[in-house]
Order: structure tokens, then C-alpha cells, then sequence
């Protein structure tokens, strides 16, 4: 939630609702999970990027209106 104060100079403060601030337990435990696992993740990234061709080719994924 926002809170807003008309002060000089404007004042704001947040503050999270019921809703949001009972998802930070799940939240908690996925980022716990990241730390724990972060070397293995790390380590299974330079594998993936070692067995992968080296490529000088360089492909845009934008397209405009027409596709193109």
C-alpha cells in the first residue's frame, strides 16, 4: 500500500498489503533454495555454455509491426 503525506517536501510511504506480505514465506524458501543450490547452477551453466559451438553470428529476435 501507498501512503502519501503532503509535506514540503512530498513524503511517501509503502507498506506491503496482508495479501503480498503472505506470499514472503514462499518467497523465503525459493530464494533459501537459490543460495543452496547457486554453485551446482553456476557450475551446470559453464557445462552447458563449454558444449555449445562458438558462434561469431549475431540474430535479433525484434520484429516490427509487419514482422519483419
Amino acid at each position: 500500500m501507498r501512503h502519501y503525506f503532503p509535506e514540503v517536501p512530498p513524503r511517501v510511504e509503502y507498506e506491503l498489503s496482508e495479501m503480498r506480505a503472505s506470499m514472503l514465506p514462499a518467497l523465503e524458501g525459493f530464494t533459501s533454495w537459490i543460495r543452496i543450490h547457486w554453485p551446482q547452477i553456476e557450475e551446470n551453466r559453464r557445462a552447458f555454455d563449454k558444449e555449445q559451438p562458438a558462434s561469431t553470428e549475431i540474430r535479433s529476435t525484434y520484429r516490427d509491426r509487419d514482422g519483419y
